[in-house]
């Protein structure tokens, strides 16, 4: 079993390319995929220098079991595609509605990113047994996609602004005393 903290994470390369994937340690991973640690991720090998950026996480998984579930479902598109509505319906999930914001908002950087919090809406995930929060890069995203998910029911999820400082220290308080946290 894993420990620690889980977390679902969105990076992307500024524009075209984007990456979904789940750690229990989101500093270290962020700087693994960046390539600041000696350890590299395969698929943004080929990201250029400096271009891998932490778009957005999720924090708050009861487990690492739902963590990965969340990874799966937000990588595979399920929103998307008549042979994956098809395939949703025989495994009984009900997707909703796409996480739509108002013409009025701004936009995100990457049009993937609406995709990933759009798999907060499956059933799946709304356990009330468990808070979730959703740190964004973007702070301008933060009320636009609070009412967004407000307006679909999904009123237990925090939308928060995305400082790596705090989530430093909040790694910090999750790892074990005598462990060395890299930073």
């Amino acid at each position: 079993m894993v420990q620690g903290p889980h977390y679902a994470y969105f990076l992307s390369d500024g524009a075209r390319r984007s990456y979904i994937g789940y750690t229990n340690n989101i500093r270290k991973r962020t700087r693994t995929h960046q390539r600041k640690l000696r350890a590299s991720a395969k698929y943004t090998k080929q990201w250029p220098d400096g271009a891998c950026r932490l778009e957005a996480y999720i924090e708050g998984f009861t487990d690492y079991r739902t963590a990965l579930s969340f990874e799966w479902f937000a990588k595979r598109g399920t929103a998307g595609g008549r042979y994956k509505r098809k395939r949703a319906r025989r495994r009984k999930l009900r997707i909703g509605k796409p996480l739509k914001l108002r013409p009025t908002d701004p936009q995100p950087t990457h049009p993937r990113l609406l995709k990933f919090l759009h798999t907060l809406l499956l059933p799946k995930f709304e356990r009330p047994s468990s808070q979730l929060t959703v740190h964004l890069r973007q702070h301008e995203l933060v009320v636009p996609v609070q009412h967004a998910l407000a307006t679909q029911g999904r009123k237990n999820i925090q939308i928060r602004p995305l400082d790596l400082e705090t989530l430093s220290q909040a790694h910090a308080q999750h790892a074990e005393p005598n462990t060395r946290v890299p930073i």
